[in-house]
């Protein structure tokens, strides 16, 4: 039997292809921890069997919350799983940091694209195959509402070749630091600090924000490479949301 893992930011869509999968009513809704514990179903397509699982959502593989260390867990372990990474369209820029994490990891994922109508709307367009040859998965676009299970969405065959280049000057510094591997420090940076010493951990830290903002400079140079952007549109978003999350906002 196959294991199937949804995965991917709060409010993007994961529950409802679940639904759609598995021809469930499990809830959903447009607010942050709809899923906070794993839901799982199986179901048979073409004599084989498939367990569909509905996992909480995730940003970062640098957790926080329990429910980000039950997904992280399973993402960790789906080596024999095919991992389907759900994103909103809209939201892309926040959507792929988790994929530049998987990246850097060598995890194989397939990557799905949820609400294009409405980004089509916007006037946006995603060039679908330079997006696939950039982040080295496929790349598929979706309506979580309404998709049937097929061998070609639930089997994921093809490993991901990604080359995370704009990590090696951190990693290079690092290891000189702290005497450990390149595999050693990809996954310290990534949250997994198991067996390491504090003084190791301390020195991943300090680089971290750096890391973050190459992270962010990655994915803003894929988005130019791979996405015509006429507006800056989030879904789900009213002009009251954007006035009030305005950063230029005094806040506490």
């Amino acid at each position: 039997m196959c294991k199937v893992l949804l995965v991917g930011n709060p409010n993007v869509g994961k529950s409802t292809l679940f639904n759609s999968l598995t021809k469930s009513n499990e809830h959903t809704g447009n607010f942050h921890g709809v899923t906070v514990n794993e839901k799982s179903k199986t179901i048979k397509l073409n004599n084989a069997t498939f367990n569909v699982v509905d996992l909480p959502g995730i940003y970062s593989l640098n957790t926080f919350s329990d429910e980000e260390d039950v997904t992280k867990s399973y993402i960790l372990n789906s080596k024999k799983d095919t991992l389907l990474v759900v994103a909103d369209c809209n939201s892309l820029k926040k959507n792929l940091y988790l994929c530049m994490q998987l990246n850097e990891l060598g995890i194989n994922y397939k990557l799905l694209l949820n609400n294009y109508k409405s980004y089509l709307k916007s006037g946006n367009k995603i060039n679908l195959n330079k997006l696939k040859q950039n982040l080295g998965v496929d790349v598929e676009i979706i309506n979580a509402k309404n998709i049937k299970p097929t061998l070609s969405l639930l089997k994921n065959n093809k490993k991901n070749t990604n080359d995370c280049n704009y990590l090696n000057s951190y990693l290079t510094t690092l290891k000189s630091r702290t005497n450990l591997s390149a595999n050693e420090l990809i996954l310290a940076i990534n949250g997994v600090v198991n067996n390491l010493t504090k003084q190791q951990i301390d020195e991943v830290k300090k680089f971290m924000p750096s890391i973050i903002e190459e992270r962010y400079k990655h994915i803003n140079n894929l988005i130019e490479d791979c996405v015509s952007l006429q507006k800056n549109f989030i879904y789900g978003y009213s002009k009251l949301d954007n006035f009030i999350l305005n950063p230029t906002l005094p806040y506490k």
